[in-house]
Formats: C-alpha cells, structure tokens, sequence
C-alpha cells in the first residue's frame, strides 16, 4: 500500500499547512481589538472568531492576544507579525480585485440586449456594424421587448 496516509500530519513550518481565512480572523481581531466587533466585521459569531483564533494560537504556538477587560491586547510575537500579514492580506486582495475587473476587448461573456421596437432600426443600422467589426468573435443578439412591458 502507499505511504499517503503515513505522512506526519504536521509540517516543520506553522506557516505550511496555515489557513488563508486564519490570516482575515487575526486582522480583524488586531484591528478591532474586540472580539464581539471582529466578529460583526466578518459576519461571523463571536464563537466562530474565538475558535479560528485558537486554532491560529496552536499553529504559531504563541496565545497571540490575551483579554483585558472587553479588550484583546496583541502579543509581543503578535505586534511583530501584524503588519507584514496585513499588508500582505491588503496586496493579496489588490491582486483578486484586478482579476474581477471587466474588459470587453477579452471578455467571453454572452450578452443579450433588449430594447423598445422603436429603436431597433437605430441598433442595426448604427451600433450593430461597429461591433460586428470589432468583436467577431462576439455576436450580441437583440431582441425586442414590448413597450407596454415597461
């Protein structure tokens, strides 16, 4: 039988087998300084942030934050990893932003559009043609709604 069940399960590294979500819970808990306002932050329960920190806690083995009064008070190896995961967090979401960004010279989105009767003469004899020209590997197909519709 192969050895894929016989791997340690855990890494040398804590940062190998680390979840991304982990790195979102740490800093919205750094930055609130709040449980319950992270929480509400990340649409998640208080318990859910509570419990995805101490799985951070036991992967870093450091407890990361300690309670003081209704606050959470970062450690030592907290405050120094904070702005590196952050800011990296922030470039990481940069990244994902531009991959969301619309381009219709590469899209290969189907679009359809709907109009009045009254200006489908305008969309085949002005706006269709340019397109055609432009776009042949993209056909925009029209159809006409009825105006009582609207």
């Amino acid at each position: 039988m192969n050895n894929i069940h016989n791997r340690p399960t855990h890494s040398s590294s804590p940062f190998q087998q680390l979840d991304l979500n982990l790195l979102k819970i740490f800093e919205a808990l750094y930055q609130e300084r709040n449980m319950s306002r992270a929480a509400q932050r990340l649409h998640l329960t208080p318990s859910a942030v509570s419990h995805a920190i101490k799985r951070l806690r036991n992967q870093l083995a450091d407890p990361l934050f300690s309670r003081q009064g209704n606050m959470m008070q970062p450690t030592a190896l907290c405050e120094s990893l904070a702005p590196a995961l952050i800011n990296n967090l922030d470039q990481l979401r940069q990244i994902l932003q531009l991959s969301e960004q619309f381009s219709p010279e590469t899209a290969v989105n189907y679009f359809r559009l709907g109009f009045m009767r009254r200006w489908r003469n305008l969309y085949y004899r002005h706006w269709l043609p340019p397109w055609r020209h432009r776009h042949r590997a993209h056909p925009l197909p029209a159809m006409v709604w009825n105006a009582r519709r609207w």
